[in-house]
């Protein structure tokens, strides 16, 4: 896991680039770990996108 981080931040990725990544690797995480129809949520999980919106919504200050 430190190896993978190292690697990405060696490679030159930016910060919204990692944080998106970190974010839909979570997701997809999150969503492998659901195995019954049952919890599985009827909606599927925002993307990075409305994430984003909505957390800069919750915290103007941090406004880019």
């Amino acid at each position: 896991m430190a190896l993978a981080v190292f690697l990405l931040l060696a490679s030159g990725c930016t910060a919204h680039e990692l944080s998106r990544n970190t974010y839909e690797g979570i997701k997809t995480h999150e969503e492998s770990l659901k195995s019954t129809p049952l919890e599985r949520p009827g909606a599927p999980s925002p993307g990075y996108e409305e994430y984003e919106r909505e957390r800069r919504a919750l915290s103007p200050r941090e406004a880019e």
